[in-house]
Protein backbone atom coordinates (compact mmCIF):
# COMPACT_ATOMS: atom_id res chain seq x y z
CA UNK A 1 0.00 0.00 0.00
CA UNK A 2 2.59 2.65 0.92
CA UNK A 3 4.47 1.92 -2.71
CA UNK A 4 1.30 2.60 -4.28
CA UNK A 5 0.99 5.72 -2.44
CA UNK A 6 4.44 6.64 -3.18
CA UNK A 7 4.61 5.77 -6.96
CA UNK A 8 1.38 8.56 -6.66
CA UNK A 9 3.98 11.01 -5.72
CA UNK A 10 6.92 10.21 -7.69
CA UNK A 11 4.75 10.14 -11.09
CA UNK A 12 4.34 13.93 -11.33
CA UNK A 13 7.72 14.63 -10.52
CA UNK A 14 9.17 12.71 -13.44
CA UNK A 15 6.31 13.98 -15.53
CA UNK A 16 8.20 17.28 -14.77
CA UNK A 17 11.59 15.84 -15.61
CA UNK A 18 10.92 16.32 -19.33
CA UNK A 19 10.90 19.98 -19.72
CA UNK A 20 14.43 20.42 -19.14
CA UNK A 21 16.10 22.17 -21.53
CA UNK A 22 19.89 22.50 -22.60
CA UNK A 23 19.85 25.96 -20.85
CA UNK A 24 18.70 24.60 -17.27
CA UNK A 25 20.87 25.12 -14.35
CA UNK A 26 20.32 22.29 -11.42
CA UNK A 27 20.86 22.17 -8.12
CA UNK A 28 21.50 18.60 -6.02
CA UNK A 29 19.73 16.84 -4.06
CA UNK A 30 18.19 19.48 -1.13
CA UNK A 31 15.67 20.26 0.74
CA UNK A 32 12.55 23.28 0.03
CA UNK A 33 12.83 25.64 2.96
CA UNK A 34 10.24 27.52 2.29
CA UNK A 35 7.84 28.74 -0.48
CA UNK A 36 5.65 31.84 -1.04
CA UNK A 37 2.28 32.23 -2.91
CA UNK A 38 1.71 35.60 -3.59
CA UNK A 39 -1.81 36.44 -4.83
CA UNK A 40 -1.28 39.81 -6.68
CA UNK A 41 1.81 40.05 -8.28
CA UNK A 42 1.37 37.72 -11.32
CA UNK A 43 -1.69 35.94 -10.40
CA UNK A 44 -0.48 33.66 -7.90
CA UNK A 45 3.40 33.84 -8.81
CA UNK A 46 5.10 31.22 -6.46
CA UNK A 47 8.48 31.35 -5.08
CA UNK A 48 10.67 28.97 -3.83
CA UNK A 49 13.85 28.50 -1.33
CA UNK A 50 15.78 25.70 -0.85
CA UNK A 51 18.67 24.49 1.10
CA UNK A 52 21.54 23.93 -0.40
CA UNK A 53 25.33 25.24 -0.38
CA UNK A 54 25.87 25.34 -4.08
CA UNK A 55 22.71 27.29 -5.87
CA UNK A 56 23.37 27.17 -9.45
CA UNK A 57 24.55 29.95 -11.27
CA UNK A 58 22.56 33.16 -11.76
CA UNK A 59 19.74 31.47 -9.42
CA UNK A 60 21.57 32.58 -5.79
CA UNK A 61 17.82 33.55 -4.45
CA UNK A 62 15.80 30.76 -5.41
CA UNK A 63 13.31 29.54 -7.91
CA UNK A 64 9.81 30.65 -9.53
CA UNK A 65 7.31 29.55 -10.94
CA UNK A 66 4.10 31.84 -12.41
CA UNK A 67 0.36 30.29 -12.52
CA UNK A 68 0.65 30.15 -16.57
CA UNK A 69 2.99 27.63 -16.58
CA UNK A 70 2.19 24.46 -18.10
CA UNK A 71 2.00 21.44 -15.22
CA UNK A 72 1.76 24.55 -12.68
CA UNK A 73 -0.54 22.71 -10.66
CA UNK A 74 1.53 18.94 -10.47
CA UNK A 75 4.29 20.91 -9.48
CA UNK A 76 2.41 23.01 -6.82
CA UNK A 77 1.37 19.37 -5.58
CA UNK A 78 5.17 17.86 -5.94
CA UNK A 79 6.28 20.95 -3.86
CA UNK A 80 3.56 20.85 -1.07
CA UNK A 81 4.80 17.01 -1.04
CA UNK A 82 8.93 17.49 -0.47
CA UNK A 83 8.20 20.44 1.91
CA UNK A 84 5.89 18.29 4.13
CA UNK A 85 7.70 15.23 3.79
CA UNK A 86 11.24 16.96 3.79
CA UNK A 87 11.79 14.84 0.96
CA UNK A 88 15.16 15.82 -1.32
CA UNK A 89 14.79 16.93 -4.53
CA UNK A 90 16.84 18.30 -7.21
CA UNK A 91 15.15 21.77 -9.05
CA UNK A 92 15.89 22.09 -12.67
CA UNK A 93 15.69 26.22 -13.55
CA UNK A 94 16.15 27.93 -16.51
CA UNK A 95 18.85 30.97 -15.80
CA UNK A 96 17.61 33.44 -18.29
CA UNK A 97 14.23 33.89 -17.21
CA UNK A 98 14.30 35.32 -13.81
CA UNK A 99 11.60 36.62 -11.60
CA UNK A 100 10.57 40.24 -12.52
CA UNK A 101 9.13 40.80 -9.08
CA UNK A 102 12.65 40.62 -7.63
CA UNK A 103 16.19 42.30 -7.96
CA UNK A 104 17.16 38.83 -6.40
CA UNK A 105 18.47 36.05 -8.74
CA UNK A 106 15.55 34.06 -9.23
CA UNK A 107 15.44 31.55 -11.94
CA UNK A 108 11.87 30.08 -13.53
CA UNK A 109 11.60 26.78 -12.81
CA UNK A 110 11.67 23.58 -15.13
CA UNK A 111 10.96 20.57 -13.25
CA UNK A 112 11.40 19.53 -9.61
CA UNK A 113 12.25 15.94 -9.14
CA UNK A 114 12.71 13.24 -6.27
CA UNK A 115 16.65 12.89 -5.51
Amino acid sequence: MKSLRLRHVLVPFLLLASNVTLADVSTGPTNVTKYLAYTDYGSGDVIIFVNTTSMPAGCGSGFWLPPSASGFKVLIAALQVAYVSQLPVVVNADPTTLWPGSSGQFCRVTSLMPS
